[in-house]
């Protein structure tokens, strides 16, 4: 087991030559293409949003992260995402220790309240002082502007036309001298209504959490 003076925290902006690993520790929690992952993360500076990587300092080995942003509308809050352990790292405590760090780097910066979510690490965030709350935005970059390609298809724009109503047959009955059956059978009995559905109870739900420093 690593001991406290066998691993630091640093940011990633100041070791770039982290950026792939920590970006393959990620991929293995949350597949998706390398070169993505490593853009969304390698945007990383001191205030925020910031990339924040627990590293062995005998090899180097990039074991923890965890990504920070400001939280949108509100000046003294941060957000956490992203927060994970190297699988063979976990159950030591890491994770704790990567959260005191974040906690510490946003309390330095002046910032006096930390959210997150989960849906499946409730228990691990409560004991750490967490507590449920509403949900916020983090304040992002918006990178990707839809462009409509030329074999896309307009047809949301297009106006129904209805076709013209057939003209009423005359009557060719026009005498009132004859009566006229209008008895019919009755309607047929309504079907009977659908079973009930039991919804299905899904037992990771996100929730929200904030926590004081």
């Amino acid at each position: 087991m690593q001991m406290a003076d066998d691993y630091e925290v640093l940011e990633l902006q100041f070791r770039p030559d982290l950026l792939e690993p920590a970006a393959h520790l990620l991929n293995e929690q949350w597949p998706r293409s390398l070169e993505a992952r490593k853009h969304s993360i390698s945007d990383s500076k001191t205030d925020l949003p910031v990339s924040l990587l627990l590293i062995t300092k005998d090899k180097e080995r990039v074991i923890g992260f965890v990504r920070i942003f400001k939280v949108a509308n509100r000046s003294n809050a941060g957000l956490i995402e992203s927060l994970v352990i190297s699988p063979d790292m976990r159950r030591c405590g890491f994770g704790r220790r990567l959260m005191e760090a974040a906690e510490a780097h946003v309390k330095r910066l002046g910032y006096t309240t930390m959210h997150l979510s989960t849906n499946d690490q409730h228990i691990f965030y409560k004991r750490i002082g967490y507590i449920e709350s509403t949900s916020v935005n983090a304040v992002r970059k918006c990178t990707a502007i839809h462009q409509t390609s030329d074999d896309e298809d307009d047809s949301s724009c297009n106006e129904a036309i209805d076709e013209p109503l057939p003209e009423p047959s005359p009557n060719v009955n026009d005498s009132t001298d004859t009566p006229i059956a209008t008895s019919l059978p009755p309607p047929p009995p309504p079907p009977p209504p659908p079973p009930l559905l039991v919804p299905k109870i899904d037992d990771t739900v996100t929730k929200w959490y904030i926590k004081h420093l």
